[in-house]
């Protein structure tokens, strides 16, 4: 396998502020955090992860100071669990003890307030973790601890402007075929450009669990008056930055485009960061990055 195809990228662009982070997985249980600053495009490489992450379960603030993250090691003495930590650095400030990969994850509400996806029996900290004064934690919603991806990655979608055009038909494949489930029609996720009702970004998932390849099979295509201008075929991830430029992940690599929202015309593509040579390392979060 080349290392680009092993490569996977999610970013989650914080709603108040210009940070992100990114979350770099490759082989599949060793993840990279960074904190991206959009308003200069500086990524700031930091802690590694000796797990599986589940970055459509994670949040940002809304400020950008804490990412709450679902993560498995599957062994130990939390082989699944919830945790809150400060990017670029998954040491935890707070964990949440799991056991299972149904729901996990949660949603921040505000700066100091989160919704978690557990069961009421696994809202309970780990021992030695604390939660500061004024913290507010509650389940997610009356099904809480239900679901895998979903309901995290569908609810944050529709809080940061994306809305559901079309659930998508699902046909599941015999064991053995080189994708699990395939969609056709393809599920589409929509979101306008900030500054243009002309402009849409839509993601089109086609496939789920694709032998040797992403656990989801998707494209991302610019819409402009109905017609599309531009198609990211198999990307990471895609979004539109608070100033209308359009973001997008693709084989190890992020790029920022301009659009003309006016003329609806995107301009000249740039290359941000190539993140396929990075190496697993070792790295203790300085002191700040261990307390609230």
């Amino acid at each position: 396998m080349s290392v680009e195809r092993a490569t996977r990228l999610y970013a989650i662009l914080a709603r108040r502020s210009p940070t992100a982070v990114v979350l770099r997985r490759g082989p599949s249980k060793q993840v990279l955090l960074l904190r991206w600053d959009r308003s200069d495009d500086r990524f700031e490489a930091g802690q590694w992860l000796s797990a599986r992450v589940y970055e459509r379960r994670c949040d940002l603030s809304p400020g950008g100071r804490l990412l709450v993250y679902f993560a498995g090691k599957h062994q130990g003495e939390h082989p699944t669990y919830t945790a809150i930590s400060k990017p670029p650095y998954f040491t935890a400030l707070a964990l949440f003890p799991k056991g299972d990969t149904w729901g996990g994850g949660g949603l921040f509400e505000g700066e100091r307030h989160l919704r978690l996806n557990h069961v009421g029996s696994q809202m309970t900290l780990a021992p030695g973790f604390r939660l500061p004064r004024g913290f507010v934690l509650e389940p997610l919603h009356e099904h809480s601890g239900r679901g895998e991806d979903g309901p995290i990655e569908h609810l944050r979608r529709v809080r940061d402007g994306w809305s559901l055009h079309a659930e998508g038909q699902g046909k599941e494949h015999r064991l053995g075929s080189p994708l699990w489930l395939s969609l056709d029609p393809p599920q589409v996720y929509a979101r306008p450009h900030p500054r243009s009702d002309r402009v849409v970004l839509q993601e089109r998932r086609w496939g789920i669990h694709e032998v040797d390849g992403p656990w989801y099979v998707q494209d991302y295509a610019v819409v402009i008056d109905g017609e599309d201008h531009l198609v990211i075929e198999r990307g990471d991830w895609a979004d539109w930055d608070r100033n209308g430029d359009l973001l997008w992940a693709k084989g190890g690599r992020i790029h920022r485009a301009p659009l003309d929202a006016k003329r609806g015309r995107l301009g000249e593509a740039r290359e941000l960061v190539d993140l396929r040579d990075e190496r697993f390392r070792r790295l203790e979060a300085p002191a700040d990055a261990r307390r609230w």
